[in-house]
């Protein structure tokens, strides 16, 4: 029920979210395709059939992991972007339930969806599934580091706030002399983000 909700947050059609409902159902119990196919149809068979596909697919090497790869591997066995989709809320839903495994099994699936799924969803335009794929990657495998980055956040929220509003105001008055109507808002970094660019630059958060 979880990836159908999540599936319908993101306003997926109905097969989808169907297909969403039913994405693990061959693979947890004795339901064939053949049954799913006459009670929803062919398109909701042939998606829960592509998530069932991909759930086989293991990898190798890194290359293998890497997002290119990955995307081509995964339209080559899913044929259909929906598909795809499934996978993201399904592997969304995973990581919001990490808790529940052990922490070998927490690190082994953040690490694959920090090489994978990450990259994926950049390549693929979804920012807002990237940045909650990326906190919860961060949150599992540094979650000291990810604490302190979001309480500094917190701390220093109104200040940042209003630094981007003197640097807006200005620029939004000078494009409304020119009749153009237009929306300006800045965009606040990841706490994965962030945190990959204290230890690439070897600096701290301030």
């Amino acid at each position: 029920v979880s990836v159908a909700n999540i599936l319908a947050d993101w306003k997926m059609d109905y097969n989808t979210i169907i297909g969403g409902l039913l994405h693990d159902t061959v693979e947890d119990s004795d339901i064939s395709i053949d049954q799913i196919k006459k009670q929803f149809g062919d398109d909701v068979a042939q998606m829960v059939d592509g998530v069932t596909k991909l759930g086989h697919i293991e990898f190798t090497n890194r290359q293998e992991k890497q997002a290119g790869n990955f995307m081509k591997l995964l339209l080559s066995v899913a044929q259909d972007l929906r598909v795809v989709m499934i996978k993201f809320a399904d592997r969304l839903h995973n990581m919001k339930t990490l808790h529940y495994l052990s922490r070998l099994k927490q690190h082994r699936i953040a690490k694959e969806t920090r090489d994978v799924y990450v990259p994926l969803a950049h390549r693929l335009g979804m920012a807002s599934v990237k940045w909650e794929l990326e906190d919860k990657v961060m949150a599992t495998l540094h979650p000291k580091n990810h604490k302190e980055i979001k309480a500094k956040l917190k701390a220093t929220k109104r200040q940042r706030e209003k630094v981007i509003k003197q640097v807006i105001t200005p620029i939004q008055n000078e494009l409304t002399d020119f009749d153009l109507s237009v929306e300006i808002f800045g965009r606040p970094k990841s706490i994965f983000s962030i945190y990959g660019k204290m230890i690439k630059r070897n600096k701290t958060f301030e």
